[in-house]
């Protein structure tokens, strides 16, 4: 009577380490997996990767290589912008000129943004705009892909 008791537990025991090893298999690769088609538009950061997802019916989301996750935030409430140690992202594309250290969106709405050396409409750089004229606390009113207005 004893030895079935023992075998019992010790059967009971192993069914639960196996459900154990199986369901911790299964988080790491459902969380590591890119967001599914029914999804919010924006960046999806897993556990190794990060994702975007341009919207629902758009295209694929795809992911952002060479991202550096442990430094990786979203700047903007539309997830148009994010940024990481190395490189600033604009709708999930590096922005080559921008400089990850002092990038900041001026005005998410018009998808206005800035760096110590140059102003940004989307991805593309503002022609002949110093962005250090812009006057502490300003706010940005308009941002076009020539020219940012702002009051003091």
């Amino acid at each position: 009577m004893k030895i079935n008791r023992t075998l019992i537990i010790s059967i009971i025991i192993f069914l639960c380490l196996i459900c154990l090893i199986i369901s911790g298999i299964g988080y790491f690769y459902f969380a590591n997996q890119p967001p599914n088609r029914l999804s919010d538009s924006g960046y999806y950061i897993r556990i190794t990767k990060v994702y975007y997802y341009p919207g629902f019916g758009l295209s694929e989301p795809f992911e952002i290589a060479g991202a550096h996750i442990s430094t990786f935030e979203i700047l903007d409430e539309t997830h148009q912008y994010a940024k990481d140690i190395n490189h600033v992202y604009f709708q999930g594309v590096i922005i080559p000129e921008a400089d990850s250290q002092t990038f900041s969106v001026l005005n998410e709405n018009y998808n206005c943004a800035v760096d110590a050396n140059h102003a940004y409409q989307r991805d593309n750089i503002i022609p002949n705009f110093d962005p250090t004229t812009i006057p502490p606390n300003a706010t940005v009113t308009y941002c076009s892909p020539d020219e940012i207005l702002f009051t003091p």
